[in-house]
Order: C-alpha cells, then structure tokens, then sequence
C-alpha cells in the first residue's frame, strides 16, 4: 500500500470515528449527500483547500481551574433526593435518565482532581465537546464530585459533566437551578438535540 493510500484510509477512519458530527446536519442535509456522495466529497474537498484564512471557531471558552476533592464513598440515593435540601442543596426535579442510570450507583473512593471549567461559545452537540476537551478520559468526572461542585457552585449558570452510570455507560449529567431549586437530567452522548451556548463543561 502506497503512503498516499495509507493516508487516505486514515483519512476514512477518522471520519468514521467522529461520524456522531454528523447529528448536527437536518435530515435533509443527511439524506442529500447519501445520494449526491461524490459531490459531497467534491465540496469538502473544496472547503479544505481553500481552509486558509479561514478562522476555526473554538467550540469552548476556557474559564477557570476547578479543584474537585476526593471522595471517600458516595451513595447517590442519599444525597440526589427530590424535594429535599441536603447539604444545603434543594433538589426540585430529577429526570427519568437519570433516576434509571444513576440512582443506585455507589462509587468508592476517587482522587481529587485538578480540572478546567470551560464555557459552550457555540451551539455544540457532546461528541464534537467530547472531542475539542480531548476525549472521553478527560471529559469523565464521578458524580460525588459533581455533587462537591454543586454545593458552592454559582447559581447563574448551567453546568453539564460527563459521568458513567451504574453500568459504565458515560453520559452528560446536567444541572441548573429553577425557581424551586436544583434540577438534574442524564442525556445520551449520542442524542441529536445539542446544547446551547453558555453552559459549563469540564476537562482535565
């Protein structure tokens, strides 16, 4: 196989791997370049040519270094109760994800973590995210820890982290405060709703 072969199926790979990008498009958009696949290629091939000048937007802003603490033992049913405060925290609402995926889950002691909050500067769904902050590795905090941050977090903003359920599944665990208290929903990674600009994400 010649090094420009090489090239190109690595090329294919990649697209492949990052293929979940593809959500973003309508339908439409989808189904046009399934069957106009050679003029597809023809246009991105154009686009990448004349990438020069062109300004790449980055998807996240970098905001603040985070230090979440270690944790001993963490039993989420304990804590993650609706319509109680505890440490301070009123839970109004959990979501049926979230109440299926996370509420049995026990996790046993994690190292504290030296992490950096970002912000979502443009419509972005969790892959593309994922990607940008470098990976699943580095995206994955425990949800004791997401309930450490919670406690003094600022009330203003909405914060999202990616979190493994009972059965190691990664998700992206949201919370924003409402008028009654704390909300907190799981979302599938591979959903095709994204999130909107400004809420907080982590990476190490």
């Amino acid at each position: 196989m010649s090094e420009q072969q090489k090239q190109i199926s690595k090329l294919a790979g990649a697209l492949t791997e990052h293929q979940d990008n593809f959500g973003a498009w309508s339908t439409e958009n989808r189904q046009w370049v399934i069957q106009n696949t050679v003029a597809a290629i023809s246009l991105f091939a154009e686009a990448v040519k004349n990438r020069a000048g062109v300004e790449v937007k980055k998807l996240l802003k970098f905001i603040r270094p985070v230090s979440l603490p270690a944790i001993p033992k963490f039993v989420a049913s304990e804590k993650f109760r609706e319509g109680e405060t505890i440490d301070g925290i009123k839970v109004a609402w959990l979501g049926s994800n979230f109440k299926t995926h996370f509420l049995k889950k026990v996790e046993k002691p994690v190292p504290a973590l030296e992490m950096r909050e970002h912000e979502l500067a443009v419509p972005s769904r969790d892959p593309a995210i994922i990607t940008e902050l470098g990976g699943e590795e580095q995206v994955e905090t425990t949800l004791g820890q997401f309930w450490e941050f919670l406690k003094t977090a600022d009330q203003k903003f909405w914060y999202v982290r990616h979190i493994r359920d009972v059965n190691g599944v990664l998700w992206a665990v949201g919370g924003d405060w409402r008028d009654d208290g704390l909300g907190v929903g799981a979302y599938s990674l591979g959903r095709p709703d994204g999130w909107s600009t400004g809420g907080r994400f982590l990476s190490r």
